[in-house]
């Protein structure tokens, strides 16, 4: 048997049986889409409707996510898509920091798993964890960031154009930059 298919079925029953936090439901969210793919995109926590859905990103702004992908000629079935925290109990907007550091590992091992070569972050908190916690969004989204061998770019979350519809179009503009990346450097070899 595969050696990444084993560590996949490990993760998905870790995340399964996790009890470590406050929002520990038996509903939860792993992953959606491409599981070698390029791209990473990363929420900040599953919605009622994700976890009604059963499926990461399944409402209006995964519809948004989805669609702006295909504008810039990005099949969304080759993006790999999960959040920060894996459950929502309370259907909170904003995960709590003590259940971002248990469902932390969970993100590590995607990654070491994926090996993605850029992820994007939707949202404050995604951003200040992954990319740095200094980052503000009014100010550095769609900047391009590398950290080792993968670079992070945070952008606004699509939940958030109810508040703020200007939102869209940087959304838009930064993920143009993602297309602009992956045209620029061509994919690299996993060994």
């Amino acid at each position: 048997m595969d050696d990444s298919f084993d560590k996949w079925i490990r993760l998905k029953e870790a995340v399964n049986n996790c009890r470590g936090c406050s929002l520990a439901s038996d509903r939860r969210l792993l992953d959606n889409g491409c599981r070698s793919a390029r791209i990473m995109i990363v929420g900040s926590i599953p919605s009622k409707h994700d976890l009604s859905e059963n499926r990461v990103f399944s409402g209006k702004g995964g519809d948004y996510i989805r669609g702006i992908l295909e504008l810039i000629g990005i099949n969304p079935e080759n993006v790999y898509m999960t959040y920060l925290v894996n459950c929502n109990s309370q259907n909170a907007s904003f995960p709590k920091n003590e259940c971002v550091e248990v469902c932390i590992k969970c993100l590590r091992n995607q990654f070491s798993l994926i090996r993605p070569e850029i992820v994007i972050t939707l949202g404050n908190m995604p951003a200040k964890k992954l990319i740095s916690q200094d980052f503000k969004l009014s100010r550095d989204h769609g900047k391009l960031i590398s950290k080792g061998k993968v670079t992070f770019m945070g952008t606004f979350s699509p939940n958030s154009f109810d508040y703020y519809p200007a939102y869209k179009r940087y959304l838009l503009s930064d993920f143009a930059a993602v297309k602009d990346f992956c045209n620029t450097y061509p994919s690299y070899q996993v060994n």
